[in-house]
């Protein structure tokens, strides 16, 4: 073993860095704060909400409730052009994204929920009939 040269592992080769990994690295630092800062305002919004409906007495919620029914009523059955279920598409995805930081089981119930409205308005379902 003295006069023998003790041979080296060959060297690992290191992976190359995806442009996701570069990407996220650029952007993480900018973007997180705006994004945290976004989900603070929405609990705190939510918070309140919570609070004025819970103080609330029961016609008033009643009526948010027939509001909130007829607005779902009349986006389900609004025909859509192409750009429109493009930024409706975008917006409840976006909407996913914040409510799955939410805790508890409500955001599984919503996100679960939530992809069976804009199936209707994307797949064009009724509103593509031609009316004589």
């Amino acid at each position: 073993m003295i006069g023998r040269a003790r041979e080296l592992p060959p060297a690992r080769r290191r992976r190359v860095t995806s442009l996701g990994a570069l990407v996220h690295h650029a952007v993480a630092p900018r973007l997180a704060p705006l994004l945290y800062g976004i989900a603070a305002r929405v609990e705190s919004y939510s918070a309140a909400l919570s609070l004025l409906h819970a103080k609330a007495n029961r016609g008033t919620r009643l009526a948010a409730g027939a509001v909130a029914l007829a607005l779902f009523a009349l986006a389900a059955s609004t025909p859509l052009s192409m750009g429109q279920q493009c930024v409706l598409m975008g917006s409840m995805w976006l909407l996913t994204l914040l409510v799955r930081q939410l805790p508890g089981y409500g955001p599984g119930i919503i996100m679960i929920v939530s992809p069976l409205s804009p199936r209707r308005a994307i797949s064009g379902g009724a509103s593509r009939r031609r009316w004589i």
